[in-house]
């Protein structure tokens, strides 16, 4: 099968997007919960974001070992965790939270490194 391949200019605009993907998710993550009906499953958001950020950061650091970038991705994630634990903002930490964040963290770079090879 055939990779596509990545170009420096997507890898960088990868990273660009990668750190603003980041901020949406960390800035989404730390608002205080709003009491109402769940209507979605946590952690297929949880998972669907970190899978997201898996990919831009794989096709951004292409020459990245993809042990060193799951395990950025999982700091992130732990470190959201940790912030929500906080009494100030009203929200709890939950461990498997973090959980699917690392299975959606695994499958996006596993996947992305599959399919794509620098250019």
């Amino acid at each position: 099968m055939p990779r596509i391949p990545i170009p420096a200019l997507l890898g960088r605009l990868a990273r660009i997007g990668l750190v603003f993907a980041a901020v949406l998710a960390f800035v989404f993550a730390i608002l205080p919960a709003v009491p109402g009906p769940e209507t979605y499953n946590d952690k297929v958001l949880h998972g669907g974001t970190f899978f997201v950020l898996a990919c831009l950061a794989s096709v951004g650091w292409r020459r990245s070992s993809i042990i060193v970038l799951f395990i950025a991705l999982t700091a992130f994630g732990g470190l959201i965790e940790i912030v929500q634990g906080l009494d100030l903002l009203g929200r709890d930490a939950d461990w498997m939270d973090l959980l699917a964040d690392m299975v959606g963290a695994a499958m996006g770079l596993i996947l992305t490194r599959a399919i794509t090879r620098p250019a």
